[in-house]
């Protein structure tokens, strides 16, 4: 999926979304890396408030490293 964190700013809220929901959210190295540089990028905007994490799907917000990745398959 070529769109591993979704970001939308909504007035002074940046909302960033986990978008890997087949695989209930698991963090990837792009997701990481994504995270990462919105959360660093957020820092330094002073137009923001807060910064709202959430995910896409219905069954988990996330289930931690994604150990397929990790051990290379």
């Amino acid at each position: 999926m070529a769109d591993e964190l979704l970001s939308e700013k909504r007035k002074d809220v940046l909302w960033l979304t986990l978008n890997r929901p087949d695989v209930h959210n698991a963090m990837n190295a792009a997701m990481t890396d994504a995270l990462t540089h919105a959360i660093r990028t957020a820092s330094s905007d002073g137009s923001l408030r807060a910064v709202v994490i959430t995910a896409a799907g219905d069954r988990s917000f996330c289930s931690g490293a994604d150990l397929k990745e990790s051990a290379g398959g």
